[in-house]
C-alpha cells in the first residue's frame, strides 16, 4: 500500500485513538518558551546574542513546535531570554532574582514552557552559608510560582554547568564553589524534580570533563553554548509534554501493527515506511 493511501486510510483510527484518550483536537504545542537564568542563561560573556544558548534553542526548534496530537501538527512558538546576570535564586541571597523585572516579565508572558536554571551564584559561599537551609523552600516556592501562570506552564529544572575551579574575587574570597554545586544545589534540585514528577535537564553531567569549554571556569565558549543548546533542545522535546506521541498505528487489512513514538514528523512518516 502506497504509504498516502496508507495515511488516509489510518487517519479516522487515529483520531478516534486520540479522542478515547481525551485528546483530540488539543495542541499540545507551547507558544511561547521563557529561559529563566543567571549569566550563563543571558549570555553575558557572549557580545554576539546569537551564539547564546536560548538563542540556539530557539533556532532548533524552528519557527514552529510540533504538536503532540498529531492532528494539530504545528504551531508559531516564541522564545524569551529572561537570564539575568549574578541573580540567585534564594530570596535572601546577594541578588535575588525574585525581584528582578525579568521575573516580573514571565508572567505577563504567560509561556507554555519554562526551563528553569539558577543556583550557580547560590553557590557562594556568601549565600550558601548563611541561607542554604532556605534553598529547597525558595526554589519551592518558586516553582510553585510559576506553576500558577493562568497559562499552566510546563516547568522544566535544570541542573548547571560544573564550576571548574574554585572562583576568587581580587581579595581572594571565594566567589563560587563546586563543592556547595555539587553536595548542596544538585541533590536539592533533583529532590524538588523527583517530588513534583518535573522534567529534569542535566547540564553537569555532560560536562564535566569539558573544562576548556568555559572561559573563566564557569561562563562557556560559544561553543560550549552550542552543547547546551543540544542538552536544551533535547530536554525541552522529551521533558515538555507526557504527551509526545506514542500511538499505535492500525491499518486496514492484514498489514501488522505498528508501535510508532517520537518528537517530529520524521519519526511519524518512518512508522509508517515501517509497515511497508
Amino acid at each position: 500500500m502506497a504509504l498516502n493511501d496508507k495515511f488516509f486510510a489510518i487517519s479516522a483510527a487515529i483520531c478516534t485513538l486520540l479522542a478515547a484518550a481525551g485528546i483530540q483536537g488539543r495542541s499540545w504545542a507551547a507558544t511561547s518558551i521563557v529561559c529563566v537564568g543567571n549569566s550563563i542563561t543571558a549570555g553575558s560573556r557572549l557580545p554576539d546574542t546569537t551564539k547564546r544558548y536560548p538563542t540556539l534553542v530557539y533556532k532548533m526548534l524552528g519557527s514552529t513546535y510540533l504538536s503532540k496530537s498529531i492532528v494539530n501538527l504545528s504551531s508559531p512558538i516564541s522564545l524569551s531570554n529572561n537570564g539575568v546576570s549574578g541573580r540567585t535564586l534564594l530570596k535572601k541571597g546577594s541578588q535575588p532574582y525574585w525581584i528582578e523585572p525579568a521575573f516580573k516579565q514571565v508572567f505577563t508572558i504567560k509561556p507554555g514552557i519554562i526551563t528553569l536554571m539558577l543556583g550557580t551564584n547560590d553557590a557562594k559561599p556568601v549565600n550558601w552559608m548563611r541561607h542554604y537551609s532556605e534553598f529547597e523552600s525558595d526554589y519551592t516556592a518558586m516553582v510553585d510560582t510559576f506553576s500558577n501562570i493562568s497559562s499552566r506552564p510546563k516547568i522544566i529544572l535544570c541542573i548547571p554547568p560544573p564550576i571548574f575551579k574554585v572562583r576568587t574575587s581580587a581579595s581572594d574570597t571565594i566567589t563560587h564553589s563546586d563543592s556547595i554545586m555539587e553536595n548542596g544545589v544538585v541533590p536539592i534540585i533533583k529532590k524538588i524534580a523527583a517530588l513534583k514528577g518535573l522534567p529534569l535537564i542535566d547540564t553537569r553531567t555532560p560536562l564535566l570533563s569539558h573544562a576548556d569549554l568555559f572561559l573563566d571556569s564557569l561562563h562557556p565558549y560559544p561553543t560550549g553554548h552550542e552543547i547546551l543548546a543540544d542538552i536544551f533542545y533535547e530536554g525541552i522535546i522529551n521533558g515538555a509534554s507526557n504527551q509526545i506521541y506514542k500511538i499505535k498505528f492500525l491499518w486496514y487489512g492484514n498489514a501488522p501493527d505498528v508501535i510508532g513514538s517520537g518528537t517530529d514528523t520524521a519519526d511519524f512518516i518512518a512508522a509508517l515506511n515501517g509497515a511497508n
